[in-house]
């Protein structure tokens, strides 16, 4: 059976305790010591997944303190000593695990992570998910409901995207921009902290719920990433806005001004003007640097990947080799070489 905690029990990092402490207050946080109590609670928050602890014969402790939003839930977990969790791909919803204290290994597909304190990893919801908690480990997991996810995501590009929002798998130090996600968290818990009760406003509950969900889609790497139109950006003319989001989703094709015409509904003269007043280039110059920023993350992963310079290149539009090296060498500062032995 699982029993509500008081905050005397919490965690040890600051913010975990602040979170637990709210928790508490709100009734969503519990400790068990027995395991299938546990399994039954993690499949009812999440979905029917694995969980094992290291050694059966030790004492075994997990608290868990529960957040619920309307679109998505602050989810921190401890367990005290070593628990192997695997769970299979899913459909509903989107996964952000945030590191709070201490350490533990991530797998996905072919990749492993080590993850430490302040590290999110973005679950990408199409494959499984393997973790090696040790113990000590806290994890702020965000459970997104991924109509929520992607209703933002339409409202904030202006159009309609039918694909799976795809992540890139890397884990994302809170540091630099970045650090708006732990801030964006941060308000969260204060909000349900704070005496008084704004978030019982859906209107205002709404806009702070959908400003988070932003912030995720702003700053954690993803497929939609150059599609994601910031308030600054809204202004551009709409067929600038559709040969942006073309481009981005067909910039490995073989693509010219012509291609383009159809897609955005005005002359070529017109998007070559939208794009020369609006972004300061041309379509095709901007569909080049598409090209070149895809062949930088290739190349920086293809110590992992094992793909060749040759082979990056031409997955990315690129049709000649030499004019790809001079070009990338232009705009990164390196060879294409150099970052593929590991330069940045």
């Amino acid at each position: 059976m699982l029993h509500p905690l008081s905050i005397d029990a919490g965690f040890d990092d600051s913010f975990s305790g602040i979170l637990a402490g709210v928790a508490a207050h709100r009734g969503g946080l519990y400790q068990s010591h027995d395991v299938s109590a546990v399994r039954q609670r993690m499949d009812d928050v999440f979905l029917p997944h694995r969980m094992q602890p290291r050694d059966a014969s030790q004492p075994f402790e997990c608290l868990h303190a529960r957040l619920p939003f309307s679109s998505f839930s602050l989810e921190m977990v401890r367990y005290n000593q070593e628990v192997v969790v695997e769970t299979p791909p899913f459909e509903n919803f989107y996964g952000f695990q945030l590191t709070l204290a201490g350490e533990c290994e991530v797998g996905q597909a072919s990749r492993s992570y080590t993850m430490n304190a302040q590290r999110l990893f973005a679950v990408r919801p199409q494959h499984g998910f393997r973790q090696r908690l040790l113990p000590g480990y806290v994890q702020l997991m965000i459970r997104v409901e991924r109509e929520a996810l992607e209703r933002t995501l339409w409202s904030q590009i202006g159009v309609q995207r039918q694909r799976l929002i795809d992540f890139t798998g890397e884990p994302v130090m809170l540091d630099a921009e970045a650090a708006n996600i732990a801030c964006a968290i941060n308000a969260l818990v204060g909000e349900l902290a704070a005496p008084g009760n704004r978030l019982a406003n859906p209107v205002v509950r709404r806009g702070i719920e959908e400003s988070f969900l932003a912030t995720l889609l702003a700053y954690v790497p993803n497929s939609h990433q150059l599609d994601y139109v910031r308030s600054d950006e809204r202004a551009l003319p709409y067929y600038v806005r559709r040969a942006q989001h073309y481009l981005a989703e067909h910039f490995d094709e073989d693509i010219s001004l012509d291609d383009l015409v159809p897609v955005c509904g005005v002359s070529r003269r017109s998007l070559h003007g939208g794009f020369r007043d609006h972004l300061g280039t041309t379509p095709m110059a901007y569909l080049k640097t598409l090209r070149l920023r895809a062949a930088h993350e290739a190349l920086r992963a293809a110590a992992r990947t094992g793909r060749s310079v040759t082979d990056i290149a031409l997955a990315c539009g690129f049709s000649h080799l030499s004019k790809f090296a001079r070009d990338y060498q232009l705009m990164f500062g390196q060879t294409p070489s150099t970052t593929l032995r590991g330069g940045h």
